[in-house]
């Protein structure tokens, strides 16, 4: 057997650990993780996912990149034989540091993959420590991940070679087809989220379980895009939405339409859209949707909401003020289109606006909090134990403070949004003359 390598004290930026001349070849490594190879490591590392990262760099890669980097990290014998617990202890020194500047670990090679039980021993420790964790994988042994290995990720960033399986195979000296494999199922992770506007937002609303490395801006971006469906859908079908509905008061104000009209319709298209988001969120937990991605998508649905609860009065208040200005902006501008084409191109700006920028609408919210609250009570208990949590981590995600403390600022902020900053500017600028004459 290979001797035990530790890591010694050194420089803290770049360390090669040592070598294992006795090392099996590459294709027998792992057994149950708590050995593995570890060729170096990188401890302030700004390009290898968000934040300041630590990066380790495992030994073993069945690729045969022509232009690879790291070629001293193809065989299992480049690395030092360590315990994944040495590792984990080592992380845990640089773990502060780490967690103010927004980092974490990110596990390269080599082909983390290679050394499946170890690498997932190793991101499972930086979980626990709070971390972040992301690898860098060509996908090529992707066939051998499970669901719960990719529980323990964060971030994937996914080296596709080439698209052009000739070029893939001439370059790596190996097949593209288990790589594309790997990367349609990391896009099933994300794609079975998109079946409507509020739905598609439970993955990487609070930022994306797996992602192809895309900036966080570029990605709330993309959810912005995909949740306008959920606009173009009340508009092109003629149904009636609350936040919408604000804009009534422009025929209020004008005297068209009496308070008590005005407020029953709040009233009704306010319980209506509560009974369908509840309905479909409680729809969505049957499906059982929540433990794909061994459970990311749970526990992106729970966090999210957990983040809605624990906003603050003021917070809430603004940011449902700033949701609905857009959202009745979009419906306004609905007006000059012509054509159902127009209509669906003039919702998406505005909508993907303030999903991007994290404001809060109180229907769409119903969905979050219900679904969250869904898995929180329902769930079971492989569930929990998928996602390495219990209920009582999400305490605060309660009824009573998903209606009081999320729902109702919201709601009143969605209010003014659109009654005040966009239906009464409007009506004062365009039609309080009018108004005026008639009522003389």
């Amino acid at each position: 057997m290979s001797h035990l390598g530790h890591i010694e004290p050194g420089s803290r930026h770049l360390l090669r650990v040592g070598m294992s001349p006795d090392a099996p070849p590459d294709t027998e490594a792992d057994g149950d993780g708590a050995f593995g190879y570890a060729h170096s490591y990188e401890s302030s590392s700004r390009y290898d996912g968000p934040g300041l990262r630590v990066v380790l760099f495992v030994s073993g890669c069945l690729l045969r990149c022509s232009y690879c980097h790291n070629p001293d990290t193809w065989h299992l014998k480049d690395g030092a034989y360590i315990a994944a617990q040495e590792v984990i202890d080592r992380l845990g020194d640089f773990a502060p540091a780490l967690l103010a500047l927004d980092g974490g670990l990110t596990i390269s090679g080599g082909e983390p993959m290679v050394q499946l039980a170890f690498t997932k021993r190793i991101l499972a420790g930086a979980k626990k420590l709070g971390l972040h964790t992301a690898i860098e994988t060509s996908g090529y042994l992707g066939d051998r991940v499970d669901d719960d290995y990719l529980a323990n990720l964060d971030l994937v960033l996914l080296d596709i070679k080439s698209s052009d399986p000739e070029t893939y195979r001439r370059t790596t000296e190996r097949e593209l087809a288990p790589t594309l494999r790997f990367a349609e199922r990391l896009g099933a992770i994300f794609a079975t989220t998109v079946a409507s506007g509020s739905i598609s937002g439970t993955i990487g609303a609070d930022g994306a379980p797996f992602t192809a490395s895309l900036p966080y801006g570029i990605m709330r971006l993309v959810i912005g895009v995909v949740f306008s469906l959920g606009l173009i859908l009340v508009v092109v079908g003629g149904a009636e939405l609350f936040t919408g509905n604000n804009l009534i008061v422009i025929a209020w104000a004008s005297g068209r339409v009496r308070t008590q009209d005005l407020l029953a319709n709040w009233l009704v298209a306010f319980c209506g859209n509560a009974i369908g988001a509840a309905l479909t969120a409680i729809l969505m937990f049957l499906t059982t949707q929540y433990t794909f991605g061994g459970g990311a998508v749970g526990f992106t649905a729970l966090m999210t909401a957990k983040a809605k609860v624990e906003l603050g009065l003021v917070p809430a208040l603004t940011l449902g003020i700033m949701c609905n200005t857009l959202v009745c902006l979009a419906v306004w501008m609905c007006y000059s289109a012509r054509t159902t084409a127009g209509r669906i191109i003039t919702i998406v700006p505005p909508i993907a606006a303030f999903v991007a920028a994290g404001f809060e609408h109180s229907i769409a919210n119903i969905y979050f909090l219900t679904i969250g609250l869904s898995i929180k009570y329902g769930a079971p208990e492989t569930f929990w134990q998928a996602i390495r949590r219990t209920p009582d981590d999400f305490a605060s995600l309660t009824w009573r403070t998903a209606v009081f403390d999320n729902l109702a600022p919201v709601t009143v902020g969605n209010v003014i949004g659109g009654s005040v900053m966009v239906a009464a500017v409007y009506w004062f600028i365009y039609l309080r003359k009018a108004s005026d004459l008639n009522s003389r």
